[in-house]
């Protein structure tokens, strides 16, 4: 993948790898049970974080088996230029402490 290309191409370069940091920022959208996904708010919908907790929490695994070591979210309410107050991304926000950090405890 681009992780193993980037390593590929410091090694290259005579650089260490392991000194790389690898950050990835992603539209995340923390869906409520039977709720269906929305583009609305979502630049890059295809690539969003948008799904269920279980969902989420598993693309986020993938993730950082790929090598991603920081994760930077755009929650979906703050980038809908229908929502007129910020409580829906607080809210989303602390589900997201809520519900999905504590399945990654070491960060």
């Amino acid at each position: 993948g681009s992780i193993g290309k980037v390593k590929q191409a410091a090694i290259d370069a005579n650089r260490d790898p392991a000194g790389l940091t690898f950050a990835l920022g992603m539209e995340i959208d923390i869906l409520q049970d039977g709720e269906s996904a929305s583009s609305a708010g979502l630049v890059a919908p295809e690539r969003a974080l948008a799904g269920s907790v279980d969902e989420i929490v598993e693309r986020i695994r993938g993730i950082e088996a790929a090598g991603v070591q920081h994760l930077e979210l755009r929650f979906r309410p703050m980038r809908d230029v229908a929502n007129a107050s910020i409580e829906p991304t607080c809210r989303m926000m602390q589900r997201f402490a809520r519900e999905i950090m504590p399945h990654f405890p070491s960060q």
